[in-house]
């Protein structure tokens, strides 16, 4: 396994965790909008206790979003110094895959649709399936939409195979007509998982999915997306 550095930044907790090869750390400051200045401090506090230098990670990690505009910029930003001062490889994490993951492992069921919050009664939606290491995949593109207007790929397992989880199952009946099915669970929690996100970094490292400090950018789905026009 590798050593990797997970910062999230992207709620009102900034969360630092320390993958030591597997034996977690992880350092959580709830208070709001103190980010900025409380990562650096994190992230020197937990490698000290740990007794690693920067030098020493293989790799750094970051929940780049979507999520809140302010607090992706300061985690990515932090992300990106530390890979450039150190010459790592940044991980980038994106949130909607991170829920699948706590999901997952939370539930025990393969099959997790997500759904958070957006802007304008629009939500953020993926649909992810474990593989057989209970590792979450992507199934077709993450997307941003209202919730009546979701392009919705083929869903390969049956109803009491998923979960939908996210505060955007605030719009419950809604995704529920979009989707075609009734999911077996519907949490709608938005807490993430350190444990979880490690185990998907761990995975994104193991398959390369990796960047350099330059290519390190907060995960805007809107700026991305096809599918209105294809739909």
């Amino acid at each position: 396994m590798a050593k990797i550095l997970l910062l999230d930044t992207s709620s009102n907790h900034c969360t630092v965790v320390l993958d030591n090869d597997g034996q977690l750390s992880s350092l959580i400051e709830t208070q709001a909008r103190a980010h900025a200045q409380k990562v650096l401090s994190q992230v020197q506090r937990i490698c000290l206790e740990a007794e690693l230098t920067l030098k020493d990670l293989d790799a750094v990690a970051v929940v780049a979003g979507p999520g809140s505009f302010t607090g992706l910029r300061i985690g990515v930003g932090v992300v990106q110094g530390i890979a450039e001062a150190s010459s790592k490889p940044v991980i980038i994490v994106s949130n909607l895959a991170a829920l699948a993951q706590t999901a997952c492992e939370r539930h025990r069921l393969p099959g997790q649709l997500v759904a958070t919050m957006a802007r304008d009664g629009e939500i953020y939606f993926a649909v992810y399936t474990a593989d057989a290491n209970g590792i979450v995949m992507l199934q077709a593109a993450e997307q941003v939409a209202l919730p009546d207007a979701l392009h919705i790929p083929r869903l390969g397992l049956p109803p009491d195979q998923w979960v939908g989880v996210g505060d955007g199952w605030e719009y419950r009946d809604a995704l529920i007509t979009t989707l075609g099915i009734t999911p077996k669970i519907i949490d709608p929690g938005s807490d993430l998982e350190p444990a979880a996100i490690c185990r998907l970094a761990q995975s994104m490292y193991a398959n390369g999915e990796l960047v350099s400090a330059e290519q390190a950018l907060p995960h805007y789905i809107k700026e991305n997306m096809h599918y209105r026009q294809a739909h």
